[in-house]
């Protein structure tokens, strides 16, 4: 298998027909597992919905969390793969990383399932103020999210 030049050996992937199959495959020697990194993301964040999300969020990785917004699954609000996606965002207003919560914040996913739930809103907010992140209550500002929330409890903290 090691003479097989990559694009056989990812159009071998791209055939087979779980997860599974294709975690086993790229495992076969460091070469493949190499190779196709990317590829392997992809599927994780494919076929297991935002675990990877989660992962790049908890270790500020902006930029794998950019990739991965771009890569991943139809996210639709009220699903379980959208529940991963907001569960990223609390997770970076949490390790109060405002880079990461900027980019979660301004995808257009994030924001179909902000105009959609008040009580999102909410807790995002309350988050940071638990945890005293100005820096992110700014962010959620900017972003209109103190809009949506029906307690003004942005606009307090100013007071």
């Amino acid at each position: 298998m090691d003479s097989l030049p990559n694009e056989v050996l990812m159009f071998i992937a791209e055939c087979l027909p779980s997860a599974w199959d294709v975690l086993s495959f790229v495992q076969v020697n460091r070469k493949i597992h190499n190779a196709f990194h990317d590829f392997q993301h992809s599927v994780y964040n494919r076929y297991f919905g935002g675990i990877s999300l989660l992962w790049a969020v908890r270790e500020g990785e902006k930029r794998l969390v950019k990739k991965f917004l771009l890569a991943g699954p139809a996210w639709r609000p009220g699903t379980m793969k959208s529940m991963y996606l907001e569960r990223a965002l609390l997770q970076s207003i949490q390790i109060s990383h405002a880079g990461i919560t900027t980019i979660l914040i301004q995808s257009d996913e994030i924001q179909d399932s902000l105009r959609s739930s008040a009580v999102l809103n909410r807790i995002l907010i309350d988050f940071a103020v638990r945890g005293g992140y100005e820096t992110i209550l700014m962010i959620l500002a900017s972003m209109k999210v103190e809009e949506m929330d029906p307690g003004n409890v942005i606009s307090q903290m100013d007071a």
